[in-house]
């Protein structure tokens, strides 16, 4: 088994890639901490992924971690940041 580090290193680098099957997989795991989780929902917003931004947020991350990331390094999706306000993201702050 890969070290926890390796691990983590790993799933964020599919949250990242758009990489939608690792990532499910990693989450299925149970080996990934809220934080962990909240971080892939940066990166995830940042590369501008919204099928695993969607999952992320299904899993437990929070709107509130990612939502400096909202401008991303390309062009942000409606989509994405509407499932940040459909998770508590107040459009106001």
């Amino acid at each position: 088994m890969e070290s926890d580090e390796a691990f983590v290193r790993a799933f964020l680098n599919a949250c990242a890639a758009g990489d939608l099957s690792s990532t499910q997989d990693a989450i299925s795991s149970g080996r990934l901490s809220t934080e962990n989780l909240d971080e892939g929902l940066e990166r995830a917003t940042r590369e501008a992924h919204p099928n695993v931004v969607a999952i992320l947020f299904d899993a437990g991350a929070r709107a509130t971690s990612a939502k400096d990331w909202l401008t991303g390094t390309q062009p942000q999706m409606p989509g994405i940041i509407r499932q940040f306000f459909d998770h508590g993201l107040d459009p106001n702050t």
